[in-house]
């Protein structure tokens, strides 16, 4: 594997591409494929190096300048993505829908969906916590007719991510992005 982080897949590695919706089924946002690094029980760990194209709903296409950790679950309403950032890890959190797969994890590229619930939880590098876009949510839900059922999902989701955030467990852990970071160093 002698590709270096942005500059393309490395040989025989799988690679995904997420794609989000939102409730309505308007597109949302699309992640460029990137390389899958890990696969444990129903987590999808990605690589997005820095320069990863991402592209809004408008057609608007932009990049982060590091490196990104995005941490999926097929059962968990939400997903995390881990920024590398120069002065820390930051995070940031999206209550989404349990991503589902296109393909099977043997298959080199993958199509993942996740439909985006409106409300995101942020994590500074200094642990400041802020949740953002409740009011999107509420709105949504008015507009859109979230189900109850979907609501209190959101509702878990959210309670399950600040408890993990809190106890620093699986990508809160101070050593799980520099474990990454460690592993990518030897490709």
């Amino acid at each position: 594997m002698n590709s270096a982080p942005g500059q393309g897949s490395a040989p025989g590695r799988a690679m995904a591409a997420v794609t989000a919706f939102k409730f309505d089924g308007r597109l949302h946002r699309r992640w460029q494929a990137a390389p899958v690094l890990a696969e444990e029980g129903s987590l999808t760990v990605l690589w997005l190096p820095a320069g990863t194209a991402v592209e809004e709903a408008d057609g608007h296409v932009w990049a982060d300048d590091f490196p990104v950790v995005h941490y999926l679950w097929r059962d968990r309403w939400y997903d995390v993505f881990a920024l590398l950032e120069e002065g820390g890890v930051r995070y940031y959190c999206n209550l989404t829908t349990p991503v589902e797969w296109s393909a099977g994890p043997g298959d080199r590229l993958r199509q993942g969906r996740t439909t985006d619930l409106d409300v995101d939880v942020l994590l500074s590098a200094d642990g400041r916590l802020r949740i953002v876009d409740l009011h999107e949510f509420n709105r949504h839900r008015s507009e859109w007719s979230y189900p109850e059922s979907l609501v209190r999902e959101v509702e878990r989701g959210l309670a399950d991510l600040l408890d993990r955030i809190r106890d620093r467990q699986e990508a809160f852990s101070p050593q799980a992005p520099l474990l990454w970071r460690r592993w990518l160093e030897r490709l």
